[in-house]
């Protein structure tokens, strides 16, 4: 059964982790699901997919739903510009957007019964996209996706899950069985250069340069790593004791990984790991950091989120000293935050009532630690009027006056 959508976004900081604040975004999305990958230029501009072909566009206030002209399940988005982008999934489905996203065209050539896995270009013109089952499948491009040529494998790799350019004419791809492949000549000829004995599956490969790069293994207590631009590879330690369900890279000693809904950073180049839950029930699917110290991550499970560390000084975490409850702006039309501060770890839910005393949404109903919380409520579907927030932990409740003003 597809599980539906958890999207978060995390500011990040490269001092020691110290505390990391959730807040809770709308999700326009009437009917969720799984969303597998996401794709940001910058803050205000990002893209996510999933099951059933789901698309969000996040432009820096709002999340909106649009069309992708298709119904499968995609696995990756990519763009090579702003307005021009690649996503891939089942059906040896490849389609291109050059608008920014806003509409998609489903590209020639690529229809079948094979689910293509990762897709990246190295430039407007030159891509690749993998994926398969029982056999591998490569597709690539030089004339930026008007025609799709399949590449034959030597070497049973079963199925690839992930591909990367070390540069223009460098490609490295990977899949099950710890196999890595690699090819110097844009795809036209390629290398088995690494494979394991057990059942370990290299789920993302990322390359920092045209040198460094490295590869997320699950089912393993390393990762791989790369000096020579895939040619050889090397272990370096797993985050976590099953190894790590993705991998993104700053720079050539920070990186991110995640396992679950665990994130995980380095800055020492996959050396030594930092830990922090993301304080959500559910696994994430993919993680984009940005060099702003901003990471949006996707998954499964319900909700939009997004976090912000706190580094403080020695470490040291100042929590609130009483309970609250507050939103901004107020009037608002139509969408508000909610704010409140938690002294104490508690059981919390936050309600939505109207005058009358009927409750219309229930935006929150789980277990939370202390620290200052956030949370958007849209009421685009309700009427002008007061509403009321009625907050309730385990000692006290506290309400707050709304007024919708369209």
């Amino acid at each position: 059964m597809k599980k539906i959508l958890v999207l978060t976004a995390l500011l990040l900081s490269n001092l020691a982790i110290s505390q990391t604040q959730f807040y809770l975004m709308m999700n326009p999305d009437p009917n969720p699901t799984t969303m597998n990958s996401i794709f940001c230029w910058d803050q205000d501009d990002c893209h996510a997919v999933g099951f059933y072909g789901h698309y969000l566009h996040w432009d820096g206030s709002y999340w909106t739903l649009r069309s992708t002209n298709f119904s499968i399940d995609i696995y990756k988005i990519t763009f090579v510009s702003p307005m021009i982008g690649y996503y891939c999934g089942e059906n040896k489905g490849i389609a291109k957007t050059i608008d920014g996203g806003e509409t998609w065209e489903v590209q020639n050539g690529v229809l079948g019964n094979i689910i293509l896995q990762d897709i990246a270009f190295w430039d407007e013109n030159n891509g690749i996209a993998v994926g398969g089952y029982n056999t591998p499948i490569i597709l690539i491009t030089d004339n930026g996706g008007q025609t799709w040529q399949e590449c034959e494998l030597a070497d049973s790799i079963h199925k690839l899950y992930s591909v990367t350019y070390a540069d223009e004419t460098t490609i490295v791809a990977g899949g099950t069985y710890g196999r890595i492949i690699l090819s110097t000549d844009r795809g036209a000829s390629w290398e088995l250069v690494n494979e394991s004995t057990i059942a370990t599956t290299n789920k993302a490969i990322r390359m920092v340069n045209s040198n460094v790069g490295y590869i997320a293994v699950a089912n393993s207590t390393t990762l791989l790593k790369t000096l020579d631009g895939g040619q050889t590879w090397f272990e370096i330690p797993a985050p976590h004791l099953d190894g790590a369900k993705g991998i993104e890279v700053v720079s050539a000693i920070e990186l991110y990984a995640f396992y679950d809904n665990i994130i995980y950073l380095s800055t020492d180049g996959g050396q030594t790991w930092n830990n922090f839950s993301t304080g959500i029930q559910t696994n994430l699917k993919a993680i984009y950091p940005l060099a702003n110290n901003i990471c949006y991550t996707v998954g499964s499970f319900g909700n939009l989120y997004y976090a912000i560390q706190m580094p403080l000084a020695n470490d040291q975490i100042v929590l609130p000293e009483e309970l609250s409850l507050t939103n901004y702006p107020n009037p608002f039309n139509p969408t508000t935050t909610i704010s409140y501060s938690l002294p104490q770890a508690s059981y919390i839910s936050l309600v939505i009532y109207d005058l009358q005393g009927h409750a219309l949404t229930e935006l929150i109903n789980s277990w939370q630690t202390p620290g200052a919380y956030h949370i958007q409520w849209s009421a685009d579907h309700y009427t002008n009027g007061y509403y009321l927030a009625r907050l309730i932990t385990d000692k006290k409740v506290v309400v707050k006056k709304m007024i919708l003003l369209k």
